[in-house]
């Protein structure tokens, strides 16, 4: 005699979701520039497939205001699996976008020695808020003709903030 044995077969999905963050996970914006724009996530499920239109993103972002800011992506599939990520928005007043101080000696006033004169233009000094003394350079050492030139004195910050400022040196003309 034959009979008929009946089972079932119960299948369980316990792997969840695999949440990518399209972009980077840590942004950082200058406040008052440019507003917030959500990059968004892909969700995949190697039971029902792309989540991507499921994924709910909770948080905002003041750009107006400074701080770290939390935005949270989570996914949940069909058999109650959930993958969460987050992104960090930072909101900072910190970039460097001051350009540094510079600091001239003073203007000269020699007697010409010659067609050129060769004087001593001392040195500048040049400081920035964040990198702190820096490296003041002059377009031009001489020696100089006679007349008046500038020496165009210039620094550069690691943020490539660049300042100028100016010295004067007068080569007058000996007279006997």
């Amino acid at each position: 005699m034959y009979g008929y044995n009946f089972f079932s077969i119960t299948i369980t999905d316990t792997t969840p979701p695999q949440l990518t963050l399209t972009g980077l996970p840590i942004i950082e914006i200058d406040v008052d520039t440019i507003p917030y724009e959500e990059a968004g996530a892909t969700a995949y499920d190697i039971v029902a497939g792309d989540l991507s239109s499921k994924i709910q993103i909770t948080g905002t972002v003041d750009t107006s205001t400074p701080g770290s800011y939390t935005i949270v992506y989570s996914v949940t599939d069909d058999y109650a699996n959930t993958s969460q990520v987050i992104r960090t928005v930072n909101v900072v007043t910190d970039l460097d976008i001051t350009p540094p101080v510079i600091t001239t000696p003073g203007d000269i006033v020699e007697e010409a020695t010659g067609i050129l004169t060769a004087v001593n233009l001392g040195g500048a000094s040049a400081n920035d808020d964040f990198d702190g003394e820096l490296v003041a350079i002059p377009d031009s050492i001489g020696p100089f003709p006679i007349g008046q030139s500038s020496i165009v004195w210039s620094a550069v910050d690691a943020a490539v903030n660049v300042f100028v400022a100016t010295q004067t040196t007068s080569i007058v003309a000996i007279t006997t």
